[in-house]
C-alpha cells in the first residue's frame, strides 16, 4: 500500500472501494466555512487499488474478482457510510 490517498464525494462509489477493501481514511468537508450541507469527501489510502477500482466501477467490469458479490452487504456498507456523514 502506498501513503497517497484518493477521495471522492460519491457515496455509492466511496461504498465500492470500502466494500472491495480500500482504506478508509477519513470523512472531510471541503467547506472553511464548515457548512453543513457542503458534501462529505470520503477519503481512502492506496491511491493504487482504488485507482484500479474507479476504472472498474465506472467502466461497469464484471470480472468475478470485482464483482459486489453479496448486495446485502454492499447495501449496509452505503448505510454505514451515509450515517457517517451525518457527524462530519
Amino acid at each position: 500500500m502506498n501513503n497517497e490517498t484518493f477521495s471522492t464525494k460519491d457515496l455509492h462509489f466511496a461504498a465500492f472501494l470500502k466494500f472491495k477493501g480500500a482504506p478508509l481514511i477519513n470523512l472531510e468537508r471541503k467547506d472553511i466555512n464548515y457548512d453543513y450541507k457542503a458534501p462529505v469527501y470520503f477519503v481512502f489510502g492506496d491511491l493504487e487499488l482504488c485507482k484500479t477500482l474507479e476504472h472498474v466501477f465506472w467502466n461497469n467490469i464484471e470480472e468475478d474478482e470485482y464483482s459486489i458479490g453479496n448486495i446485502k452487504d454492499y447495501v449496509d456498507t452505503v448505510r454505514d457510510l451515509r450515517s457517517r456523514t451525518a457527524s462530519v
